[in-house]
């Protein structure tokens, strides 16, 4: 999925924005979320993307896809989404 969102950045030489999120079982879910993006962000990278046309931002646990049953870790809201931003 990464290198599908290189190629589309790479082909509109564009920018990308990475939004990172977290289930409620891990708090806030402010930094790890954080962590998510980043992660994404350093594979993009990796493949060519330059650092300075992707930014990141953790969203927590405040945007949910799922609600989570308790304790019990739902993977659907511990994700990175990443988004073409227009030139």
């Amino acid at each position: 999925m990464i290198s599908e969102a290189v190629a589309v950045v790479r082909q509109r030489q564009g920018l990308a924005s990475i939004m990172g999120y977290a289930d409620r079982l891990e708090g806030d879910g402010q930094a790890l979320s954080e962590r998510r993006a980043t992660v994404v962000k350093q594979e993009m990278v990796r493949q060519g993307i330059n650092a300075n046309g992707i930014e990141t931002i953790g969203k927590g646990s405040s945007q949910q896809l799922d609600i989570n049953r308790p304790g019990v870790p739902e993977g659907l809201n511990r994700r990175a989404e990443i988004w073409q931003c227009p030139n």
